[in-house]
């Protein structure tokens, strides 16, 4: 998707890092995003809707098709693999279904994601 609004100007470097449980529904997705963007243009008026730019690794790199071969990966290629990007972002959105029992804080990915 990146390297096809790319030559538009519509691609950047990353400047927030989105980490999710692949089973939400779009709505916990899209309203995470909303209210994350609202919240950082509210807090810095220099922030511009076209200063932010999101990786969000559904868009980029599946783990299902990653691990779909059967091979366990390891913490090392796991960091060779994925630890750039989250710590080049900068900072990083965190998707919750919910603050009671969150289905995030249960994926192992997730709390590397967050560990990184």
């Amino acid at each position: 998707i990146v390297d096809a609004v790319y030559p538009n100007g519509n691609s950047s470097r990353a400047t927030v890092f989105v980490s999710w449980v692949w089973t939400y529904g779009i709505e916990i997705a899209l309203s995470a995003i909303e209210n994350f963007c609202l919240k950082r243009l509210a807090e810095n008026k220099q922030c511009t809707p076209e200063l932010i730019y999101i990786w969000w690794f559904f868009f980029v790199n599946n783990q299902f098709r990653i691990l779909g071969d059967g091979k366990i990966l390891d913490t090392a290629e796991l960091e060779e693999i994925f630890g750039k990007c989250v710590l080049q972002t900068g900072s990083m959105l965190i998707m919750l279904d919910s603050l009671e029992n969150p289905k995030y804080t249960g994926r192992i990915w997730c709390i590397f994601e967050v560990l990184r």
